[in-house]
């Protein structure tokens, strides 16, 4: 067996997060009293995404993304609710309304028994635990590492040592990561001298200088690289 220990993200690799937070987000909507448009929609991820990659950079603490992020976005409006007070409804409603990425349940039921796995996600705490209860998959994995958790993110190495701490048995010349975001699970798999796998269903193309040693489509097309 080439690899002994896969490393998988969880956010647009096992879980379709982009599906729960278009669910959430309208829920968050009708909760605070603001009708839905797309320019609103649109501002929040663009705030959204500029916050996660300051986090993800070092820049500032995930405490900043949990106040800012709707506080900034609604600021146009009248709204009875803290950044953090809406950030907290926020997740529940993510937490609430998990959905697996198409093949994701089938990918798990063939390396859950071969393979020692482990989650590698940038998250909270509390929401990435529910989410993985919530479909039913939680279980099946040897470690399950969060950011929130680390005090770090990935890229880190800081991020990837502690993972390696929580799985004592594995090597890294027989581990992967697969994950979406070549950014974060790649750039970290590459710092971390891990194999790494692009996951990568919509055929985006990589203009980045961040090169993953395999690129798939299909969850499914992982089983070819690792038998």
């Amino acid at each position: 067996m080439k690899y002994k220990t896969i490393l998988l993200d969880i956010d647009n690799t096992l879980l379709d997060f982009t599906a729960s937070q278009d669910i959430a987000f309208g829920k968050l909507l009708n909760d605070v009293g603001i009708p839905y448009s797309d320019a609103l929609k649109e501002k929040y991820l663009a705030i959204n995404h500029q916050l996660w990659h300051d986090h993800e950079a070092g820049q500032i603490p995930k405490e900043t993304i949990m106040e800012q992020r709707f506080a900034r976005s609604f600021e146009d409006y009248e709204v009875s609710m803290s950044g953090y007070e809406m950030d907290d409804k926020f997740r529940q409603h993510v937490e609430n309304h998990p959905i697996l990425m198409p093949n994701a349940k089938e990918l798990l039921a063939k390396i859950t028994d071969k393979y020692t796995l482990a989650i590698v996600t940038n998250g909270i705490s509390r929401t990435q635990h529910k989410r993985l209860h919530n479909v039913g998959i939680h279980d099946i994995f040897d470690a399950i590492v969060i950011s929130s958790d680390v005090g770090a993110t990935k890229p880190s190495p800081v991020f990837f040592d502690y993972t390696f701490k929580q799985l004592p048995q594995a090597d890294k010349t027989t581990t992967l990561i697969i994950g979406d975001s070549l950014s974060a699970d790649i750039q970290g798999g590459n710092l971390a001298g891990i194999t790494t796998v692009w996951y990568n269903p919509k055929q985006i193309e990589n203009t980045s200088n961040i090169i993953p040693d395999y690129e798939i489509a299909d969850l499914m097309e992982l089983l070819s690289i690792v038998e």
